[in-house]
């Protein structure tokens, strides 16, 4: 996979640092046929205006886009991490305890990203994203569950929570980043992941005001459903979207022009 910055050189016709870089990377034999392909993308690229967003293909990433950066929060991550405190006493537990439970959400956080960072490039970006989605909504289903049955005084939904953190750690939280890095053409990527980005604070600033409303009216119980329901719509839009592992940028382009 070319690395971004070998666009804009390649665009000042400075081939000959584009290539050696390119030789670096894969040798110099791969690197001449990389730097024509890099060359072709550049001249399909229309220009770099607000409008071509909105363009068959581009349209459908870019919603794709926010789409998954909204429902990134939608599906309750920052509610946890703002909020696990209040969420553990409703469980039942003593501040004390619901503090020290906070660190190791934020320990299992840290720890689970790493491993995903590891292995992005091994098991694929979809792949990673569906099957944290799926622990995700396993575990607010379940969370929800044990609140709705007032079964909250063990362990138990503390092991729910972690798991849920872990499953977003691991899939939807560094892959997103990496998947709208990725699947916009190269001359909107920054205005189409501006976008997605403002997309994603958007739904953070909507969590955080909402969550303490959720839990008085909705109660802990109906908050964690809302959130397992926001979880569904993940797979359906990965669905339409081109796994980007071991893909050039190009041909990730040509896919969304096709």
């Amino acid at each position: 996979m070319f690395c971004n910055f070998l666009f804009p050189v390649a665009s000042k016709d400075k081939n000959d640092k584009a290539l050696r870089v390119l030789t670096t990377l894969n040798g110099k034999e791969s690197a001449e046929i990389e730097l024509v392909s890099i060359k072709e993308a550049i001249e399909k690229e229309e220009g770099g205006s607000w409008v071509v967003l909105f363009h068959k293909g581009i349209r459908v990433a870019l919603l794709a886009g926010m789409a998954l950066a909204i429902l990134s929060q939608l599906t309750g991550i920052n509610a946890i991490i703002y909020y696990g405190p209040r969420i553990m006493e409703d469980a039942g537990l003593k501040l004390s305890d619901a503090l020290g439970g906070q660190v190791i959400i934020g320990f299992v956080n840290v720890a689970a990203t790493v491993y995903a960072i590891m292995k992005i490039d091994q098991f694929g970006r979809k792949k990673l994203m569906l099957g944290g989605i799926t622990g995700m909504f396993i575990s607010l289903l379940a969370v929800g569950l044990l609140f709705l049955m007032e079964q909250t005084s063990g362990i138990l939904i503390m092991i729910f929570i972690l798991t849920f953190i872990t499953s977003f750690a691991i899939g939807y939280g560094p892959v997103i980043w990496v998947l709208l890095a990725e699947i916009y053409p190269t001359k909107v990527r920054g205005r189409a992941m501006s976008v997605a980005t403002l997309t994603l604070w958007v739904g953070t600033a909507i969590i955080g005001q909402l969550v303490p409303w959720m839990l008085e009216t909705l109660t802990p119980a109906g908050t964690f459903f809302v959130f397992a329901i926001c979880c569904i719509p993940v797979p359906f839009i990965l669905k339409s979207m081109p796994e980007t592992k071991g893909m050039a940028l190009e041909d990730i382009e040509e896919i969304w022009r096709k």
